[in-house]
């Protein structure tokens, strides 16, 4: 049976290999990067997402 970290360097090693290989995964990984990317939460909302200021309408 293969352990955890046997499982993991072999997804890795496919990941590479898939990297080089298949322009279409590599452009389809940036993607997914780029979209899933941290965001700046907009400053005119508190911690919980309620409108600091009501009255501005945002």
């Amino acid at each position: 049976m293969a352990t955890t970290r046997e499982i993991i360097e072999d997804i890795v090693a496919r990941h590479d290999e898939r990297m080089r290989a298949d322009p279409r995964y590599a452009m389809t990984f940036r993607y997914m990067q780029e979209a899933t990317k941290p965001v700046e939460r907009s400053k005119h909302y508190d911690r919980d997402g309620y409108c600091d200021n009501p009255a501005r309408g945002y």
